[in-house]
Formats: structure tokens, C-alpha cells, sequence
């Protein structure tokens, strides 16, 4: 990939297969993937800040304009999205990689904080009385068969009925097939491509690929599992009290409302914060090469000077956040808009 000298997964289509009609048509699928999953993630990652924020910051920002009422928790990520959005676009590619390696290290040293309280606070007795039986098997069928009733969260049942997560075995084997045949697709649309080809030598983005899993994924879901842990022997009272309507998705912000101490929860927020606008950053710099490269100057003006290109591009990037943030807005749970990228769009994806 690096030696190709291709910037986009679309280009890679061309570089791999020519331009002929399949190539051709195949070009544009992945155009249409890039920019409508672009739009979809920066939707999810509209629904998922507010509601971190909203469980975590003090204020109240409801904001009532004559017939329309926006919820403090939307406003939040209006706000947060918008300065985002406006530090990606002007400060350019040196000044966004820079903020993310500070970003990183306040994430990682935040991330092995909780992991340790989550280690220190919580027994294995505790965590073996509040889970249902076949918790602990790694094995499973294509049913889940976990029941919650005898938990001291029953609703849990109704819960993974209506988010679909009854035959986790099926589930499951579409994630499996679903990373395969993407990869044999070829480069995925995203930033992943980017970071590879912003490397200075294909040895460096190879060493960079690898360590992408040791630096960045361990810390991270050594961070989840000590908030799932926490969750789940502490949280009990809150998440009953939410009755049938349970929201899983709170349980991160409570766990850091209640159960981390204060210095390291402004560590924390300033973490977690950075995780998510360097993840939206690079989703805002992923798109706008799409729409440049292979629509703009493929089919449009391929003539056109740098400074050109660059206007268009920051033009790409404003539209495409205002249609991630009115899908937001509009949008059902991160749940829905999870299942609707990796079932709908991927799907798709892989088989064309």
C-alpha cells in the first residue's frame, strides 16, 4: 500500500484492477462507502460525546428556541463537535498529529489508572454475584443464553432481546467474515489508509501498523474491562432505576461520576475528550480526500491549481460534519447507528 503511491481506497481500485468498467464501477462503490460511513461514525460519535458529557459536566445547556427544545446533551455535542471540527480544518495535518500525540499519552496514562482501580476495587466473589450463569464459559452457541433474571439486573433480558443480541453467534461470524472479506476487499476507506501513507518509507508504516494493536489496544480495552467490572457490581441501583428503558451506554460516565477519584476523573475527562476528537479529526482529514480526489478531480476540473483542491476540501469536510451532526441529532441509540455501519455499509462493501 505504501509503495503504490495511491492516497484513497478508491485510487487503490484503480492501481489494482485498471479502469475498466468493473474497476470503474467498483471506484465509485467505495467513493459512496467512504463518504456515507464517514457521515454515519461522525453520527455515532455525535450521540456517544453528548452522552458522556452529559453524565459528567455540572451544567445544564437546554436551550429552548420558540417551539423547539435542544437537550442539554445534544448541545454538548454541538459544541464540542463544532470546536473539533474548526481545530481539524484550520490547523492542518502537522498541527492535528501533534495535538494526537499528546492526546495519546493522556489517554494511555488515564486508561492504566482505571484499569488498576478496576483491579484493586473489585473481587472475584463480587463480580461472581451479580453475573448469570455461563458468564464465565468463552465457548458459546449461536443463541447467547445468558439469563439475567436470578441478576440483580433482570431487564437486562428485555434488553439484549430488542437490541438484537439474542444469536451473538451469528453476530459474531459476521464480524469474523465481515474483517476478511474487507481485507481482501483492500484498504478499507477510513483513516486506517492515512496513517499508513503519511509514513516516510513502507518499513516505518509496517512498523506502524504493528504497533498500532500494542500501543493503542491494550490500554483501551484494559480500560473497558475494568469500567465493565466496576459497572457491574456498583452500578446496580442506577441501572434498575432506569426500569425497561436500561441504557447501557450511561455506564461509562456513572462509573466516572461515582467511583473515580477526583483527580484522576478530570484526567480522565481530558482523556477520554482527547480520544474522541482525535477520532473525529481523522475521520473530518479521511473524507475530504474522497470527495477530492475521486470525484472533483477524477470526473470534474483535473486541471485544477493546489489551492483550489485544498478550498474544496475544506468545503467537503464543513458539509459532511453538518450532515453527520443532523444525523445525530435525528438519530436512535449508538446501538442502532453501530449495527446500521457494520451490517448495512461493510456488508455491502465487502461484497462489491
Amino acid at each position: 500500500m505504501r509503495r503504490s503511491n495511491t492516497m484513497t481506497g478508491a485510487q487503490w481500485i484503480t492501481y489494482r484492477f485498471g479502469d475498466g468498467k468493473g474497476a470503474r464501477l467498483s471506484h465509485i462503490i467505495v467513493v459512496t462507502f467512504a463518504v456515507i460511513s464517514v457521515i454515519g461514525f461522525i453520527a455515532y460519535l455525535f450521540q456517544g460525546i453528548g452522552k458522556f458529557c452529559t453524565s459528567i459536566l455540572p451544567w445544564d445547556l437546554t436551550l429552548t428556541l420558540s417551539e423547539m427544545t435542544i437537550s442539554s446533551e445534544k448541545m454538548y455535542a454541538l459544541i464540542i463537535c463544532i470546536l473539533t471540527t474548526l481545530y481539524t480544518i484550520k490547523g492542518g495535518m502537522y498541527s492535528v498529529v501533534a495535538t494526537e500525540v499528546a492526546q495519546f499519552v493522556i489517554m494511555t496514562i488515564s486508561a492504566l489508572m482505571v484499569a488498576y482501580i478496576g483491579y484493586t476495587s473489585v473481587t472475584s466473589d463480587q463480580i461472581n454475584a451479580v453475573i448469570p450463569e455461563g458468564w464465565a464459559n468463552l465457548w458459546f452457541g449461536w443463541n447467547l443464553e445468558l439469563d439475567w433474571s436470578a441478576t440483580p439486573y433482570p431487564a437486562v433480558n428485555e434488553k439484549i432481546k430488542s437490541d438484537g443480541f439474542e444469536w451473538f453467534g451469528l453476530l459474531f461470524m459476521m464480524m469474523l467474515f465481515k474483517g476478511v472479506f474487507a481485507s481482501l476487499a483492500g484498504p478499507v476507506p477510513s483513516y486506517d489508509m492515512q496513517r499508513v501513507l503519511s509514513t516516510q518509507k513502507p518499513s516505518d508504516a509496517a512498523r506502524m501498523s504493528a504497533l498500532t494493536i500494542v500501543v493503542m489496544y491494550i490500554p483501551r480495552y484494559l480500560m473497558v474491562a475494568a469500567f465493565g467490572v466496576i459497572g457491574l457490581v456498583y452500578l446496580g441501583p442506577e441501572l434498575n432505576a432506569m426500569g425497561a428503558n436500561i441504557d447501557f451506554e450511561k455506564v461509562l460516565p456513572l462509573a466516572i461520576s461515582k467511583y473515580i477519584p477526583i483527580g484522576l476523573k478530570g484526567l480522565l475527562l481530558a482523556g477520554l475528550l482527547a480520544a474522541f476528537m482525535g477520532t473525529f479529526s481523522a475521520f473530518v482529514n479521511a473524507a475530504p480526500a474522497y470527495v477530492v480526489n475521486d470525484i472533483y478531480k477524477k470526473y470534474i476540473n483535473p486541471k485544477a491549481s493546489n489551492e483550489k483542491y485544498i478550498r474544496i476540501s475544506i468545503w467537503a469536510s464543513i458539509i459532511l460534519v453538518a450532515m453527520g451532526i443532523i444525523f445525530g441529532l435525528n438519530g436512535g441509540s449508538l446501538n442502532k447507528i453501530t449495527l446500521w455501519i457494520t451490517s448495512a455499509l461493510y456488508g455491502g462493501y465487502a461484497a462489491c
